[in-house]
């Protein structure tokens, strides 16, 4: 028995190893349950990360109980059962914290072109200031110089017609509607 509990432990130890220096990358991602009546249900704690959490402190908390602590094996085997539940529910309980911060981007999100957007920083003649705008739920500022070369004053609204060079080019929205 202490051999079964060795081997899970040493298998564990090492895929946790090699996932996290990245080489079992594919392996570890996308092995989550996206249907939402599923995600309540134990099925979602059999992944590979989850399992492997399980063996390696299934096969620890067994090993270590036999060889030092010299429990007998019916003892020591609900114990171990229990000790690699515990690491699977904690690995999958931070797994679905991370996974519930993310959020899917689309190109559209972030094109500028369209954005309505203010003048914090008047914009001079032929010059550049600056404008601020929300932009995928966060505020994002801009160098901007007029489409038209015309000085902007400060908290003027404008539209963002283009990007050019790493500056946003605007037009007052007034002259646009």
């Amino acid at each position: 028995m202490e051999t079964l509990f060795l081997a899970c432990f040493l298998f564990g130890a090492l895929f946790s190893g090699l996932s996290a220096f990245g080489f079992l990358h594919s392996a570890t991602h996308g092995d989550h349950i996206d249907d939402a009546s599923a995600s309540h249900s134990l099925l979602r704690y059999f992944n590979v990360t989850s399992l492997v959490a399980f063996s390696a402190w299934f096969g620890a908390a067994g090993y270590l109980l036999r060889h030092f602590a010299h429990w007998p094996s019916l003892l020591t085997l609900p114990v171990a059962v229990v000790a690699g539940w515990a690491a699977a529910w904690i690995v999958r309980t931070f797994i679905d914290k991370v996974r519930a911060s993310e959020r899917v981007l689309h190109p559209g999100d972030f094109l500028l072109e369209g954005t309505i957007a203010k003048v914090t920083v008047s914009i001079p003649a032929d010059g550049v200031g600056e404008v601020v705008f929300p932009m995928a739920g966060a505020r994002r500022s801009e160098g901007a110089r007029s489409a038209n070369g015309e000085a902007i004053a400060r908290e003027c609204e404008v539209v963002i017609t283009g990007y050019e060079q790493g500056v946003a080019v605007v037009q007052p929205l007034d002259e646009i509607q």
